[in-house]
C-alpha cells in the first residue's frame, strides 16, 4: 500500500490536501454564501474530491436554507459541481465521498458530473467555470512518462525542468468564464523558478493575480516536503492589486500583509513577495548595475569527494580544504599545479604514495570520469584556478546570524560544499553578512529549505555584496 501511494504521488502526483485548507482555500476563492448558488465549480485533479465534497455541504447548506425540494437540489449538484480524475481507484473513492456527503441531507442516486480522464485531454469545461480550486499534480518532467510530450505542447511548460502543476494551471485559466475565479494551492516556486517563467509573464501582463497567503516554511501536506503558496485569480480583474497573506497553521485565518502593485512584486522578471519597502530593497539589488568590487564562486565539485577529500595520503599534492557548509576543515589531494592546472598521469606517477592511491581508486574514479585520459582529476573545473589566492568561505543553509558559517581561507588551501568571495576580507564579510538586512534578503529569495532554513544562489550573494559595498562607497548606479 506504501509503495502504491509513493508511486502515485510521484508519478501522478497525488498529494490529498487537508480539510481545513480545503476550506480556506474555498473561502479565498470566494465560494461562500449566495456567491455559490447555481454557479459551476471544477476541481480538474479532484483525487477523492475533498475539494468537492466540502462544495457539496456548502451547496446543501445553502439550498436547504431557502428551499426543501430536494429533487431539485439533487439536479442542480449534478448540473454544477464537476470534477476530473485521471486514477480509477481515486476516481471510485471521490463518486463514493460525494454519494456519502448527499446522503447526508438525505440525497441518493445523484448523477454526479465527474469524469475518470487526463485532464490534459478535455476540453469540455473550457470557458463554462464559475470557481475552478484544487491541489494540482506535482510531477516534474522526468517522471511524467507517457504524458512527456503532451505536457511539453502547453506554453507553460516550454521552459526548464517543468513540473505538471504549470501546466494546470493553463487548462484552469481555460476553463475559467468570463468572470470567473480561481484559488489553487501549488508549489511557490513559480515565482522565481525559470520553469515558471512563461507563467508569470503571462500573469504580468493579463493582472489576474489579485491574491496570495504565502505559507512560508509551514508543511502542507503529510508525507510530503514541498513549500506551498495559494493563489487566488480573477479573470477579468478591476485593477492589478495584489493583496498579500501569510499564513501558519497556528493562525485561525490568514494575517494580511500589504497590498501590492505590480511595479512593487516583479523584479527582473521574478515575482516577489514582501512589504513595499523591502521590495524596493530588493530592487535596488536586483535591477541596479554596479561596478564588480567581489566575485562570489562556487567551491570545489569532484566527481567522487570519497576519494580526493578526507582520509587520504600526505603528499605534495596534499593541501588543507575546507567543507563550508560545516566549517570543519580536512584534507585533500589536489592533482593540479598550484596555479589550477591539471597535471597528468606521468606527473602522478613521479609520486609513488600518490599513484599508488590513486591506483588503488582507479575503477572507481574511472566509472565516473567522462574522459579516460583524465580519471585522476576532478572532473569539474569550479574553483582550481582560486586555490593560490586569497578567499573567505561562506555556507549557503542558513537561518539565522548564528548558522552562518564565515571562514578565511588562505592561498594554498581550496574549499568544497560552499561559496567563496574574492576581493573581500574575512572581517568585511562578516561585517556585511551578520546583520538582519542579509537575513531578511536571504528570506526574501524563497528559497526554503526544511528546518526553517534558507538557501542563495552565488550571484544572489555576489549581487547583495557589491550592492552593499558600492552603497557605502557612495558609488552611484551605472
Amino acid at each position: 500500500m506504501e509503495a502504491t501511494a509513493t508511486y502515485r504521488r510521484k508519478n501522478v502526483g497525488q498529494v490529498f490536501t487537508p480539510v481545513p485548507l480545503v476550506k480556506l482555500i474555498l473561502d479565498f476563492a470566494g465560494y461562500t454564501g449566495n456567491s455559490i448558488f447555481q454557479k459551476h465549480i471544477i476541481d480538474n485533479s479532484c483525487g477523492e474530491g475533498a475539494f468537492l465534497v466540502e462544495a457539496v455541504h456548502r451547496y446543501c447548506r445553502l439550498f436547504l436554507g431557502i428551499s426543501q425540494n430536494k429533487s431539485r437540489l439533487r439536479k442542480e449538484l449534478a448540473t454544477y459541481i464537476h470534477g476530473i480524475e485521471i486514477d480509477e481507484q481515486t476516481y471510485a473513492r471521490c463518486l463514493q465521498r460525494l454519494d456519502d456527503a448527499a446522503l447526508t441531507y438525505g440525497l441518493r442516486n445523484v448523477r454526479w458530473d465527474i469524469v475518470c480522464a487526463n485532464s490534459l485531454h478535455i476540453e469540455t469545461y473550457d470557458g463554462r467555470m464559475d470557481f475552478v480550486v484544487g491541489n494540482p499534480p506535482y510531477v516534474r518532467v522526468h517522471n511524467l512518462q507517457d504524458n512527456y510530450t503532451d505536457v511539453k505542447q502547453y506554453a507553460f511548460a516550454d521552459k526548464g525542468m517543468t513540473d505538471l502543476y504549470l501546466v494546470f494551471y493553463e487548462i484552469s485559466f481555460r476553463m475559467m468564464r468570463e468572470n470567473g475565479r480561481m484559488a489553487v494551492i501549488t508549489p511557490s516556486s513559480w515565482l522565481t523558478s525559470k520553469a515558471g517563467e512563461a507563467l508569470r509573464t503571462f500573469l504580468a501582463h493579463s493582472r489576474k493575480l489579485k491574491k496570495v497567503i504565502d505559507l512560508g516554511h509551514q508543511q502542507a501536506f503529510d508525507g510530503v516536503s514541498t513549500y506551498t503558496l495559494i493563489s487566488y485569480f480573477e479573470n477579468h480583474p478591476e485593477d492589478d492589486t495584489l493583496y498579500y497573506y501569510v499564513y501558519e497553521g497556528s493562525e485561525v485565518l490568514p494575517r494580511f500583509i500589504t497590498r501590492l502593485a505590480p511595479s512593487d512584486f516583479i523584479i527582473h522578471g521574478d515575482f516577489y513577495l514582501g512589504t513595499t519597502d523591502r521590495l524596493t530593497y530588493m530592487r535596488h539589488i536586483r535591477e541596479g548595475s554596479f561596478p564588480r568590487i567581489v566575485q562570489v564562486k562556487n567551491g570545489f565539485a569532484t566527481l567522487a569527494d570519497n576519494v580526493f577529500i578526507g582520509t587520504v595520503p600526505t603528499s605534495p599534492l596534499t593541501i588543507p580544504i575546507l567543507k563550508a557548509s560545516t566549517g570543519v576543515w580536512t584534507k585533500g589531494l589536489f592533482p593540479y599545479t598550484p596555479q589550477g592546472t591539471p597535471l597528468t598521469w606521468n606527473d602522478i606517477q613521479a609520486l609513488p604514495t600518490v599513484r599508488e592511491y590513486f591506483t588503488a581508486h582507479r575503477e572507481e574514479l574511472q566509472k565516473h570520469h567522462p574522459k579516460d585520459k583524465e580519471w585522476h582529476l576532478y572532473g569539474r573545473t569550479q574553483a582550481l584556478r582560486d586555490v593560490c589566492k586569497d578567499k573567505v568561505a561562506v555556507n549557503t543553509l542558513i537561518r539565522d546570524a548564528g548558522s552562518l558559517k564565515i571562514n578565511p581561507v588562505a592561498p594554498g588551501c581550496g574549499l568544497y560544499s560552499g561559496l567563496y568571495l574574492l576581493g573581500s576580507d574575512y572581517a568585511q564579510v562578516r561585517r556585511l553578512l551578520e546583520t538582519d538586512d542579509f537575513l531578511d534578503y536571504v528570506a526574501l529569495l524563497r528559497n526554503y529549505k526544511s528546518g526553517g532554513y534558507y538557501t542563495f544562489s552565488s550571484k544572489a550573494l555576489e549581487q547583495y555584496i557589491n550592492y552593499q559595498l558600492n552603497r557605502q562607497n557612495g558609488q552611484p548606479e551605472k
